[in-house]
């Protein structure tokens, strides 16, 4: 049998087993140990001579290249920006301040690179972007809303969206969906039922038709698993939702006997 018969088969055979706020940064909010005491003198290292402009301190080097620490102002004295260079590039942590003191971004550079987790925080103090850089050059994101509820999380791959991510909605529902170098390749899907043997079911579904299953053959099982998931979902909210526990057990089994030869994991 054509192995793209064979898949459309087994979703069907498998699927009807398993069917039976803005805040003013000098609020009193703001969280203690984000706040800065004051904005610290620039102290330039040997051989280097401090350049200032407007509200800006840098140290230079005599060719030119910034080396050691940089500091910016508000108007008011207070902390805007602090880092250091390193013969021309951004080394170690980087920070800025929100006007008043309250941390609103912290970075970190390796001679230039990005490195280690950078977050930005809203004005009260809470994270509102994480992104933790590897050393393969991806990034993985996590987005907050404020108050901290989740808002996002995935993996960039040069700077767009690879892999399987996560979107939560305003109820606190997520939300799946898998992208290839930035183009969705899946449609947005409800991410569980709260049932332990069908969420596992899913997991492992949707890993063997990302890793198995011919392309052609994807778009068809994607849809016809979202459809029986949005079912579940249902049967889990209802008197139905022991029997779902079952029925996904069963789903497993049929999937591990229809797959064996493909090579998917149950």
């Amino acid at each position: 049998m054509p192995i793209d018969a064979r898949c459309s088969t087994w979703v069907v055979a498998i699927l009807l087993a398993a069917t039976g706020g803005c805040r003013s940064a000098r609020s009193s909010s703001a969280r203690p140990d984000n706040a800065v005491p004051g904005a610290a003198a620039v102290r330039c290292p040997p051989g280097t001579t401090l350049v200032t402009a407007a509200d800006r301190g840098t140290c230079t080097r005599p060719d030119g290249r910034p080396h050691g620490p940089v500091v910016e102002r508000f108007p008011d004295g207070g902390l805007r920006l602090e880092g250091s260079y390193d013969a021309g590039e951004k080394h170690g942590p980087w920070r800025t301040y929100y006007d008043g003191g309250v941390l609103r971004a912290e970075a970190h550079y390796d001679h230039g690179k990005p490195t280690g987790t950078w977050v930005e925080y809203f004005a009260d103090g809470k994270p509102a972007t994480e992104r933790a850089h590897r050393r393969d050059g991806a990034v993985a994101l996590k987005t907050f809303r404020p108050g901290g509820a989740p808002l996002r999380k995935g993996v960039l791959v040069d700077g767009v969206e690879h892999g399987e991510w996560t979107d939560w909605d305003a109820a606190g529902t997520a939300v799946l969906t898998t992208w290839e170098r930035g183009a969705r390749v899946t449609p947005g899907s409800v991410s569980g039922t709260g049932v332990a043997a069908c969420d596992d079911y899913v997991t492992k579904y949707r890993r063997c038709i990302a890793d198995k299953v011919p392309e052609a053959a994807r778009a068809q099982m994607n849809a016809a698993m979202e459809q029986s998931l949005v079912a579940w979902r249902e049967a889990a909210a209802g008197p139905a939702r022991d029997q779902l526990q079952t029925a996904c057990i069963a789903a497993m089994d049929a999937a591990r006997q229809a797959t064996a030869s493909m090579g998917c994991e149950w």
